[in-house]
């Protein structure tokens, strides 16, 4: 899907029983973006790139394998993210957004992870001023890498994890 300029807006929902497929990329330029993007089972993979004015981005994967990413640029951006996964392979997301007053919420849950050397769970990053991140995990040990970087004021910039694991690491 590709969309230029004026009242862009986009609704996906991809449904898939069997093994693997999934894919949706999109791009929306200037004007009130908006996105929703729904994958349930099997493959997933989404890619989203949205630039100017009203960007908004809704991304909910559920079930196998999963990898989101989310660009967006200008002001008063959000992405709203929810990646559930049970399989042992990884979920992955990227969140990027660059611009002032962003917000992004990431929701990641499933099984945890199998190993430090795969892919990290999450990749979060924001420029600009008044940012803020809120990301609710289900395993204390999800691999998050999260940068906020200040525009030109340096001001504004909140981060919130929280995790609903009850258990602690074993030695």
């Amino acid at each position: 899907m590709d969309q230029i300029g004026n009242q862009n807006n986009l609704v996906s929902v991809q449904q898939q029983e069997g093994v693997f497929s999934n894919v949706i990329i999109s791009k929306q330029y200037n004007d009130k973006n908006e996105a929703y993007i729904n994958q349930v089972g099997s493959g997933h993979a989404s890619v989203l790139v949205q630039k100017g004015n009203g960007n908004e981005a809704n991304l909910w994967s559920d079930g196998e394998m999963t990898v989101s990413k989310a660009w967006q640029q200008g002001d008063d951006n959000t992405i709203n993210s929810f990646i559930r996964n049970k399989a042992l392979i990884p979920k992955v997301a990227a969140l990027i957004q660059v611009g002032n007053s962003n917000n992004i919420e990431l929701a990641l849950t499933g099984n945890g992870f199998v190993s430090e050397g795969w892919p990290k769970a999450a990749l979060i990053e924001q420029k600009g001023n008044d940012l803020e991140v809120v990301a609710k995990l289900d395993s204390y040990s999800s691999p998050l890498f999260i940068r906020q970087q200040s525009g030109t004021s340096g001001e504004g910039m909140s981060i919130n994890i929280s995790n609903s694991d009850f258990y602690f690491p074993m030695k």
